[in-house]
């Protein structure tokens, strides 16, 4: 062949080369728009979807926390009430007149007695993880029986109280299988986000990027259906709420009434008054009102709507409101000349033995640690003394009422602080010495400042391992201050070290101490 011809034949292949590169670089830079695209849509429907799925639960954890403060007070006092009137002989009919709008049967005192026991088994003791699934949980379904059921399961975990097992258990909490499934609109989508290929496979890259769209939009759709339930559910959770707080507000007030005037009656063996009578049929009405509220449920059977007919008694409920209100006003202006007659906490003993073992076993294992430390290491009195303190404070309930084990908490809480002091003292000369002291500090600094900032958004920071994180990392982060300061004031400045110790100590003692503290004060 010609030798001209070869030369245009191959410039005629270097053009069609060049366009062929120039057209797959089009493609993968068109995919690369397309899977950047993709991840916005996704980041963005998957944020407001968080936001809308913190609201809801929220939402939900209030209502139950209501529920169960309406058993711990209002419902008790109804009860010990009723089983005053009962024994007195008493018949429903001669205070269940016309003043009653809603009654109370034997059937229903009966199960609302038994949900008062699940009540104090599922929420007293538990790991706050736990009683806040079971709090959510009890507002979705409306039945506590039920998310009874499901937190015995828990129990082995919950009376060692807020370990890894437990917590996992509030998350089982909110799905009781079929019937009661909140889960089914906390669960976000997921889609993977693969790397467009750095190679030249234009199509392959353009064919992927495609379809990470189509998923991605697939996805965004779903939760955005999500996010339109769980604005329904806060929406009525919240009413719910209102309601009930509403109704609880005149039933607390009327129960402990009740309460006092059927043990007055009970001491004196009289007979009740025409105005007795009428408080306690209107005590009724509102035990039915309220009972009702509780009962019903926000979600729907299988978890994925409203409940359709939580609307119809919300409604019913709200149009007797004024009426209720206004007999409340009624028993108000009569004066029954008793006294309020105080609760006993239920089931005190069992809890504070369970209390107690913890609180026991906390400083049974914190010792081990110490003499375990002691024994490793030449000097470990120190390093002994400090993982003492923070394994006695992570296994503690923190938020013990038991007296002694409070002032044993103070007491371990002041050595955290005053072991970091003498540690900081003791420990400059050698931290500052080391290779890549300051890269390090710097970077151990930021790690506690983050963990800081996480434990800070908690705003149920009531786990005492959180706590003692939340302890530790403040002491480390001024810790890591300290060392930074003496560095630079004895190292690179050149003043005495025992001078520049003095004083970075002088600023540290009260920081040490407020980081020791902090926990229980956010």
């Amino acid at each position: 062949m010609p030798i001209p011809v070869l030369i245009g034949a191959a410039l005629v292949g270097g053009v069609i080369g060049a366009g062929g590169h120039i057209s797959a670089r089009e493609k993968n830079e068109r995919a690369q728009r397309i899977s950047e695209e993709a991840q916005r849509m996704y980041n963005e429907a998957k944020g407001s979807f968080e936001l809308a799925k913190s609201r809801a639960e929220e939402s939900l954890m209030n209502l139950g926390y209501a529920k169960k403060d309406v058993f711990d007070t209002s419902f008790r006092q109804f009860i010990i009430a009723r089983e005053r009137i009962k024994r007195t002989m008493v018949r429903e009919t001669d205070y269940m007149n016309e003043t009653a709008m809603f009654q109370i049967d034997s059937n229903e005192l009966m199960e609302l007695r038994q949900m008062s026991n699940i009540y104090e088994s599922t929420f007293s003791n538990s790991a706050k993880g736990a009683a806040a699934g079971a709090a959510v949980a009890f507002a979705a379904s409306g039945s506590l029986p039920l998310v009874g059921m499901m937190m015995e399961g828990a129990g082995s975990y919950l009376v060692a109280g807020e370990i890894g097992a437990a917590a996992g258990m509030a998350g089982s909490a909110l799905s009781i299988g079929a019937s009661m499934s909140p889960m089914a609109f906390i669960a976000a989508p997921v889609v993977l986000f693969t790397g467009i290929s750095a190679s030249m496979k234009a199509d392959e890259n353009l064919e992927k990027a495609q379809v990470m769209h189509s998923e991605a939009e697939s996805a965004s759709e779903q939760m955005k259906n999500s996010e339109i339930l769980c604005n329904a559910v806060a929406h009525k959770s919240d009413m719910f709420h209102q309601l009930l707080v509403e109704l609880n507000s005149m039933f607390s007030k009327c129960a402990a009434m009740s309460n006092s005037v059927t043990y007055e009656i009970s001491i004196n063996k009289r007979e009740f008054t025409r105005k007795e009578y009428e408080l306690l049929a209107v005590t009724e009405s509102l035990a039915k009102a309220v009972k009702t509220i509780i009962d019903t449920p926000i979600l729907s059977a299988d978890g994925n709507s409203v409940d359709e007919n939580a609307e119809k008694v919300y409604e019913n409920t709200a149009l007797q409101l004024p009426v209720l209100q206004q007999r409340v006003q009624v028993i108000d202006s009569y004066d029954y000349n008793v006294k309020p007659v105080a609760l006993k906490q239920k089931n005190k003993d069992d809890l504070s033995m369970v209390e107690a073992m913890r609180n026991v076993s906390a400083v049974v294992v914190a010792t081990f640690v110490f003499i375990l430390l002691l024994v490793l290491l030449d000097n470990g009195l120190l390093f002994g003394m400090v993982f003492f303190s923070i394994t006695f404070l992570t296994i503690m309930n923190n938020k013990t009422e038991f007296s002694f084990f409070k002032k044993l908490k103070s007491v371990i809480t002041v050595s955290l602080a005053i072991e970091f002091i003498i540690l900081l003292f003791y420990s400059c000369d050698y931290f500052t010495n080391l290779k890549y002291f300051l890269i390090t500090d710097i970077v151990a600094f930021v790690i506690q400042l983050v963990v800081l900032v996480l434990c800070f958004q908690d705003k149920n920071l009531t786990n005492s391992i959180k706590m003692t994180i939340t302890r530790v990392s403040a002491s480390l982060a001024l810790f890591c201050i300290g060392l930074l300061l003496y560095d630079i004031f004895a190292n690179a400045i050149g003043i005495s070290s025992l001078v520049t110790i003095i004083l970075i100590e002088v600023l540290y003692i009260p920081g040490a101490f407020i980081a020791a503290f902090i926990a229980d004060y956010i």
